[in-house]
């Protein structure tokens, strides 16, 4: 009998409240929302069965819940700090095998890394030996903005009934990567491009991710990654707008 393959689902944890750019998942990016441009390349990947959106279930978050029902994306709501319980339980509702973790704050997600991630996390599952992936490993090598986590429903529910302290359950994932008994397996750039942020977390941000697509996206919406660094080599007085910006870290203090 043959083996069915892995049920693979994107989770996009996304929300409306933000210290720093409050509402930027649904700021007006060329035309679209930000949120909408990250599902569609999503989609655009192919690479999962689900392309969900996971929100918190508060009143601030309804317009992220209307926004999905009028652009057909899927929303699932949960807690709104316990994010791991969050991922749980659309783990849970959509029982995928293989969870691929992205945020609503990374409008360029590179499709074809992602692809190849997918494809290389399912063969490594295959042969047994693969339960947790990303490509934001030290040294970093991609540019801040493209940060991909790949990991099972398997090690999703041992993090959620081991997790204890409040940033494990607050960030996710800090359970699986900085537990040494779990196997890991993390990809790097082919040079370094960690100099550049093109994630959307200040006004700083907003003013160079805006000028990348307002550049590049009208030639190819699904323009990459590597497209955007070598428009920020190009234009040195773009990329010096957020270069002062300290991304915030994932700490035991939360």
């Amino acid at each position: 009998m043959v083996k069915p393959a892995p049920k693979v689902a994107i989770f996009i944890q996304a929300r409306m409240q933000s210290t720093r750019l409050p509402h930027k998942v649904l700021k007006d990016l060329c035309g679209k929302p930000v949120l909408r441009h990250i599902v569609d390349r999503c989609k655009k990947a192919d690479a999962a069965e689900h392309v969900v959106v996971l929100a918190p279930d508060t009143s601030d978050d309804e317009a992220l819940v209307e926004f999905g029902k009028n652009q057909n994306i899927e929303i699932f709501q949960g807690p709104q700090n316990n994010v791991l319980e969050r991922f749980y339980k659309a783990a849970q509702e959509f029982q995928p095998d293989v969870i691929v973790r992205l945020t609503g704050d990374n409008p360029i997600v590179p499709i074809e890394l992602l692809q190849q991630m997918v494809h290389d996390f399912l063969q490594g599952l295959e042969q047994g030996s693969m339960v947790y992936m990303n490509n934001h490993g030290e040294p970093p090598t991609f540019p801040t903005g493209v940060s991909i986590e790949i990991f099972t429903k398997g090690l999703l529910d041992e993090a959620y009934h081991n997790a204890t302290e409040d940033f494990q359950r607050e960030h996710v994932t800090p359970y699986m990567r900085l537990n040494d008994d779990i196997p890991k397996i993390y990809v790097h750039a082919e040079k370094d491009d960690s100099r550049y942020r093109i994630t959307l977390d200040t006004p700083e941000d907003w003013q160079v991710i805006k000028a990348v697509f307002e550049a590049l996206y009208p030639k190819n919406p699904y323009f990459g990654y590597k497209e955007a660094v070598a428009y920020l080599d190009e234009h040195p007085e773009v990329a010096s707008l957020n270069a002062a910006v300290v991304q915030k870290a994932v700490t035991s203090t939360g």
